[in-house]
């Protein structure tokens, strides 16, 4: 994908928010907690999105940092295999040592 298109995405979605905003100007009571007051449409919807990709974010980065230090801590714990030694999702019988006239270790026949 060029440069270019990402570009033009960005003002294609732009010009589209602008016209929805444009055509949402009526104005609606919010209520949230103890906050009241009236606001545009749009802008009611604007900060309601926002605020939930905001929330998504932060909960997918916690998430990814999560699973990041299980696995890390999980390949910090595991004995260090042999180079020569079959993977464990192999079964022994199902290795070969070399292949042909090439000595290349070990190598699965599954």
């Amino acid at each position: 994908m060029r440069p270019g298109w990402g570009i033009c995405a960005a003002a294609l979605v732009s010009v589209a928010l602008i016209v929805f905003m444009l055509q949402n100007t009526r104005s609606v009571e919010v209520s949230f907690l103890w906050l009241h007051g009236t606001l545009p449409l749009a802008l009611a919807l604007l900060i309601a999105a926002v605020g939930s990709a905001i929330l998504t974010m932060v909960a997918g980065t916690a998430r990814i940092s999560q699973l990041r230090r299980l696995a890390r801590r999980r390949r910090d714990q595991q004995p260090r295999l042999d180079s020569r030694s079959p993977p464990p999702w192999c079964a022994d019988e199902h290795f070969v040592a070399g292949r042909g006239d090439r000595d290349v270790g070990l190598v699965c026949a599954c």
